[in-house]
């Protein structure tokens, strides 16, 4: 994929740069001699050069990032999606009132984590409602469980809060199993405000559920797509691609990931959830739309992030 000189030095720089990253905090939560171990396993010339893609391609969000992603959320994103919605300027101190502490809090918002149902306590739903309460300071008495909904009173406005949409079908599973069956969501404003979150997905949502709020607060596009990346980054030529795309998956193989996901309800992961092939990682846990080679395991891989 690359001349020998080029490879070579291409290689090291960028182990050199990811190095650099985590030594200085830039890239926080990850252990240095967890990243020499991750880089380590990939052996040959066409794996390294691999391996050094994605690093290159990789968008990573520490906590420091996912603070100031969950403050712009609720301090500008969600407050203007709202008063565009109603044309209310009260909306912008409505929101601003769930960090409060005191006597003068919102009590017609309500705040709901996404959850899905596979995923343990330490993922998704109850992880979210912990980074909003603990980075963004919201006020716990505003944040509920999507089944207590309905038994609350003079609530108009609802915003599910989450941290990444890759298709939206997770979302719209969610919605359909948790919310409608014993809500009528048409009697209130509904926001959905995804901290990350693809176009395809906000589509597929916007499509299905046109009368939910969309509020992202960072778009990942078609050219997050690893393969669309190197495609663009490095200018490389269809015979190019074709190779690199080769050396992925016999490098899946090779560590036994390649049919990752078959026997699942999620179906073949081996490009990520809904083969959105992303190099997309928070420092809590990684999207499972990315690349499974950041955050899948097996008896012949270890992964770089959490899943």
């Amino acid at each position: 994929m690359f001349e020998r000189d080029n490879r070579d030095r291409f290689y090291a720089e960028i182990v050199q740069k990811t190095t650099q990253y985590i030594d200085l905090g830039l890239w926080s939560g990850i252990e240095l001699n967890k990243f020499d171990r991750w880089i380590g396993q990939y052996k040959s010339n066409d794996e390294k050069i691999l391996a050094a893609l994605i690093l290159e391609s990789l968008v990573y969000r520490s906590k420091e990032h996912l603070s100031a992603l969950i403050e712009h959320a609720i301090y500008k994103s969600i407050p203007q999606a709202l008063f565009e919605y109603s044309g209310d300027e009260a909306e912008f101190r409505n929101i601003e009132r769930v960090c409060n502490y005191g006597k003068n809090l919102p009590h017609e918002i309500a705040i709901v984590p996404v959850i899905r149902d596979a995923d343990p306590p330490t993922k998704s739903g109850p992880l979210v409602a912990r980074l909003f309460k603990r980075l963004g300071k919201v006020n716990d008495k505003l944040m509920y469980w999507p089944w207590q909904i309905s038994s609350l009173k003079d609530i108009s406005t609802i915003i599910f809060v989450d941290d990444f949409v890759g298709t939206g079908n997770q979302f719209i599973k969610f919605i359909n199993n948790h919310v409608v069956k014993n809500v009528d969501l048409s009697k209130f404003k509904v926001v959905y405000c995804p901290l990350t979150a693809t176009e395809v997905g906000l589509d597929n949502i916007s499509k299905t559920m046109p009368e939910i709020i969309l509020c992202p607060i960072e778009l990942v596009s078609d050219s997050n797509n690893f393969f669309n990346f190197c495609a663009k980054n490095f200018a490389m030529t269809d015979d190019e691609l074709t190779k690199l795309n080769e050396v992925y998956f016999s490098y899946l193989k090779k560590v036994k990931l390649d049919r990752l996901g078959r026997k699942t309800v999620d179906g073949d992961m081996s490009l990520g959830y809904g083969s959105l092939a992303l190099t997309y990682a928070y420092e809590h846990a990684t999207p499972n739309a990315s690349l499974p080679l950041l955050w899948a395991n097996s008896d012949n891989y270890m992964s770089l992030f959490e899943r």
